[in-house]
């Protein structure tokens, strides 16, 4: 069901976007005059290391040559034992790379703890060891989070991460020691917009957050290779112009179940009841947006369109490749902007609604559905709304209970 040529064209659609004017020889394909790029591929690279720690080189997902590691965190006092606060040694590195120009701020494998927020400064990446989704977790650099116990607060200015514009969080795990399954704890987001122009977060897991993300009046935004177990909320984005990017986001319990069994913590049936009530992605006002590759399960909601907090607009954008199972409800339409939505490849498999939509969802917006496969519990395509829910070489069992 997923054809190869559908992925090439909607590929070459969004590089079309953010790489025109690319030198073509370095392609092999140009439409109207613009050339693409070559596009990235899904394989992770492995850390090399030079014999001297200012030459250890890396390869990021989403890019594809070396850049040189020019801080690292342990020439500034940090331990990366678990125990010693290492926040100032990482804001150090983090300023004297800013100082410098930018650069890429190094954590070894390790765990950091941290008691302080920290904002990553512009043109600053970072970067620490990854081991991906649930594998090794003792083997790659992890953030323990010793700040925000309790904080309910849900803006930008509270989060544990901060982001510059121009800035990067790449290859570490974020972990909250001070959180717990049966009894959960309020914490501000893990990371945040600290400013208006574009970063990126790549190839990150954010095993426990109370809130993972939250991005609002943005422009550019890039989150690749995301791996969360959110308790009460994963994502709320609002207000983002100019082709935001969400790549390869997964969201389930079993993140967190995988790190505390590494860990001896146990809890399985605790974290599972508590990821079962979230919310995966809540999106306000974006702008011409894409999702891609991304995968929901044991959460209430996968992903929710509404109205911005501040009125001003609402979703358009298109979901490609999209997995949404053992959930309540995969997609739910509050709101929808009249250039629409268009939903590709999507396998949704729902305890209640694959699709649901309230009376805020208003023609002429409209929700496009094109060879998808959509179950449900309950009632397949529940539409409270007037707008135009539309499906075209879609796939739906329990056809008897579909609308």
């Amino acid at each position: 069901m997923r054809k190869k040529r559908w992925l090439c064209l909607m590929l070459a659609f969004a590089a079309l976007f953010s790489f025109a004017g690319c030198n073509s020889e370095e392609t092999g394909l140009t439409i109207d005059g613009f050339s693409i790029p070559e596009p990235i591929t899904a394989e992770d690279t492995d850390m090399t290391k030079d014999t001297e720690r200012e030459t250890m080189m890396y390869s990021s997902s989403l890019m594809d040559e070396n850049l040189l590691i020019t801080h690292n965190v342990l020439d500034y006092g940090a331990a990366a034992n678990g125990t010693k606060n290492d926040g100032p040694a990482i804001v150090s590195a983090m300023k004297a790379a800013e100082q410098a120009g930018g650069g890429i701020v190094f954590l070894p494998a390790g765990d950091y703890l941290v008691s302080q927020q920290l904002t990553v400064p512009g043109n600053v990446t970072l970067c620490g060891e990854w081991i991906g989704n649930g594998e090794g977790f003792e083997n790659g650099t992890t953030l323990l989070v010793n700040v925000g116990r309790g904080d309910n607060s849900t803006s930008s200015s509270s989060a544990f991460l901060r982001m510059s514009a121009g800035s990067m969080l790449s290859r570490m795990n974020i972990y909250y020691p001070g959180q717990n399954a049966e009894a959960p704890v309020a914490y501000p987001y893990t990371i945040a917009n600290n400013a208006y122009l574009g970063f990126t977060v790549d190839s990150v897991n954010i095993i426990n957050p109370y809130r993972g993300i939250r991005v609002v009046n943005h422009n550019v935004i890039t989150l690749n290779q995301i791996n969360m177990s959110p308790i009460r909320e994963g994502m709320y984005v609002d207000l983002i112009y100019d082709i935001p990017r969400y790549t390869r986001i997964t969201m389930s319990p079993e993140l967190w179940v995988d790190y505390a069994a590494a860990k001896g913590a146990g809890q399985e049936t605790a974290i599972r009841e508590a990821v079962s009530q979230v919310v995966g992605m809540r999106f306000g006002k974006q702008d011409w947006a894409y999702l891609y590759d991304c995968d929901f399960s044991g959460l209430d909601t996968a992903v929710r369109l509404e109205d911005s907090e501040n009125g001003s607009g609402n979703f358009n954008g298109q979901f490609y490749n999209i997995t949404m199972s053992d959930v309540n409800y995969g997609f739910h339409f509050r709101s929808v902007a009249s250039v629409g939505v268009s939903v590709a490849y999507a396998d949704i498999d729902a305890k209640v609604s694959a699709v649901r939509s309230e009376t805020g969802f208003h023609y002429p917006a409209h929700v496009f559905f094109n060879a998808s496969e959509l179950n449900a519990g309950g009632i397949a395509v529940d539409n409270a709304g007037d707008g135009a829910l539309m499906f075209t070489e879609c796939t739906f069992e329990n056809w008897a209970t579909m609308l």
